[in-house]
């Protein structure tokens, strides 16, 4: 008779104690090691996003006031609302500024239809200059008054260098003008870029730029840029960005998820030799009228993870020039 063989139950349940160990030990080595992973994920997502939106940041605020020329030169807006944010480019940074993490007034007064819908605690930031994509024409016959027409180089690109409605700048270190479009198309041997009054949006007030150019002036299109914080789609804070060309605030662009809190600080040069001597919020500026004399901008972000990680809640404050977000 054959002896039968097996596990007795004791047996099986000390095997099934040990296997249990060893998943449960695998389980969190597993655990740990994804924590790990996420942490690390969402440190450098943070640390790109942050990089990202303020290389976008600089870059337009290194074009903003771009004139051709170093030398400060008379300069006529004829744009309509000329002092008006959108096609103030008199001045090229302009901003809001609020004075606690948790305030909704901006000092100054934030203009109505600026900006879709801005989160509490963050300031608004204004730049003016050439656009991105800009290619800059320059004139080929001198204009010896401001009404005369403006002959220029011509390139058959699609879309055109200068469309319908474009706001344009022209410069030839003797003066600075900002106009509207209405057109640019060959004329003769070249192009012209035209100009009515009234039509468009702002449209001009006049057709006379005020100066006569010389032969070899600049002419580029220009466009106002608002960066402020929002909500973005996925009901986050995120980083928005808006230009003159979109007819409305909520035409606005998110840009970057995360971003939640936003500062600028104006360098302010008071001797004119383009050196900063001081910095100053948006509000001192305003009310002391020194726009014109910024020559520099401090931007500071605050970046957060677009998703929660651990159990364990921030419990730290954080400075962005002067003002306190608390965790």
């Amino acid at each position: 008779m054959k002896r039968m063989a097996g596990f007795t139950l004791v047996e099986l349940m000390v095997a099934m104690v040990l296997s249990l160990i060893l998943i449960g030990g695998a389980v969190t080595v597993f655990y740990s090691s994804r924590l790990s992973y996420q942490s690390t994920e969402d440190s450098s997502r943070v640390q790109e996003t942050g990089r990202l939106a303020l290389e976008m940041l600089l870059r337009d605020v290194r074009n903003a006031g771009w004139q051709g020329c170093s030398r400060e030169v008379p300069v006529s807006n004829v744009l309509v609302g000329n002092t008006d944010v959108l096609w103030n480019f008199a001045e090229p940074v302009g901003g809001f500024d609020v004075d606690a993490a948790d305030s909704a007034t901006w000092t100054p007064a934030l203009p109505a239809g600026l900006v879709d819908s801005p989160l509490d605690g963050s300031d608004v930031l204004v730049v003016r200059g050439p656009r991105r994509e800009a290619r800059p024409l320059r004139t080929v016959a001198e204009m010896v008054a401001g009404t005369d027409a403006m002959l220029t180089e011509f390139f058959a690109t699609d879309p055109p260098i200068i469309a319908a409605g474009d706001t344009v700048q022209i410069a030839d270190c003797a003066a600075i003008a900002w106009f509207q479009a209405s057109g640019y198309a060959a004329s003769g041997g070249g192009g012209e870029v035209s100009r009515v009054a009234g039509a468009g949006t702002p449209g001009n007030a006049s057709v006379d730029l005020g100066f006569g150019f010389r032969e070899g002036a600049d002419i580029v299109p220009v466009e106002t840029v608002v960066y402020y914080v929002g909500t973005g789609d996925s009901g986050e804070p995120a980083l928005f960005r808006r230009t003159s060309r979109m007819a409305a605030a909520g035409d606005a662009v998110e840009v970057f998820e995360g971003v939640e809190g936003l500062q600028a600080v104006y360098g302010v040069d008071n001797d004119g030799d383009l050196t900063v001597d001081q910095y100053l919020d948006a509000g001192a500026v305003d009310a002391a009228g020194r726009w014109p004399e910024v020559v520099a901008v401090t931007v500071s972000l605050l970046v957060r993870s677009p998703e929660e990680q651990g159990i364990n809640e921030e419990t730290r404050d954080f400075q962005l020039e002067g003002v306190t977000y608390p965790a």
